[in-house]
């Protein structure tokens, strides 16, 4: 079998694999080298007519490099599909969309952060609105986040999204958080505090890095994010915070 027959043949069997809804392709699987770009129309097809999560995520990346009023459909379809994966890719792809989809979409994931029943669709909305909501309104979303979602990973996204738009606010947020017993949401306090904070924040790092509630990298964030926060003040806090390395090299 020559290259050139070889390729239409892949390309053939990947055709009646999305047409028959095989779910197992023998074909990528055993050919993985050989790669050929889909047309869009091909793509669209997949999203709709496969029930594989791995074929349908291809199809969603393929038709997000399209203009095409087909193609931005199947994003804005994607961002209500019914498995969270496909939700998530759909939020990270709506950047591609031009109007009147991107409006659509912007609804869309408005109640995304709110509604949507798993944490990592809620927390990936922030990504998306923190560019595209107006400032007001995002820091109004964040904020009744931050006070009533259950999921500290969202509640972490949130906190560090309003830092980008408001970081004062948001390091005043923070010192609510401070008693909180998740590991990465202290990580993502730390951060904030690294980035924006002044010496009044230092005793959330003497207390978060003497106590047991950090696990694995968390732990090294924080105190990373320590040293950019003493490398910022004066002489006196490195000298406070030496003390504090050498506790912990006791530890």
């Amino acid at each position: 079998m020559t290259k050139e027959t070889e390729i239409e043949f892949v390309k053939f069997c990947k055709e009646q694999a999305v047409r028959f809804n095989i779910k197992k392709d023998y074909v990528q699987d055993s050919i993985a080298e050989i790669s050929k770009e889909k047309p869009i129309d091909q793509s669209v097809f997949q999203y709709y007519n496969s029930n594989r999560y791995k074929a349908r995520k291809e199809a969603l990346v393929n038709v997000s490099s399209s203009k095409s009023e087909k193609a931005q459909q199947v994003i804005l379809d994607g961002l209500s599909d019914t498995f969270w994966g496909i939700r998530v890719l759909a939020v990270e792809k709506a950047s591609k969309l031009s109007e009147p989809f991107k409006n659509q979409a912007l609804a869309i994931i408005q109640k995304l952060s709110v509604l949507d029943s798993c944490s990592k669709v809620r927390s990936k909305a922030f990504d998306y609105l923190v560019d595209n909501e107006p400032n007001k309104a995002f820091e109004a979303r964040c904020l009744n986040t931050i006070e009533k979602d259950s999921s500290y990973l969202v509640v972490s996204t949130a906190l560090q999204s309003l830092a980008k738009v408001s970081p004062e606010q948001a390091v005043s947020i923070a010192k609510k958080l401070e008693k909180e017993s998740s590991s990465s949401l202290l990580a993502s306090i730390a951060q904030l505090y690294g980035e924006f904070g002044n010496t009044d924040n230092f005793s959330f790092f003497e207390s978060a890095l003497k106590s047991n509630k950090l696990q694995g990298y968390d732990e090294v964030g924080v105190m990373n994010s320590m040293t950019y926060l003493v490398s910022r003040q004066d002489v006196q806090l490195l000298e406070k915070s030496y003390e504090l390395f050498v506790f912990l090299s006791k530890e």
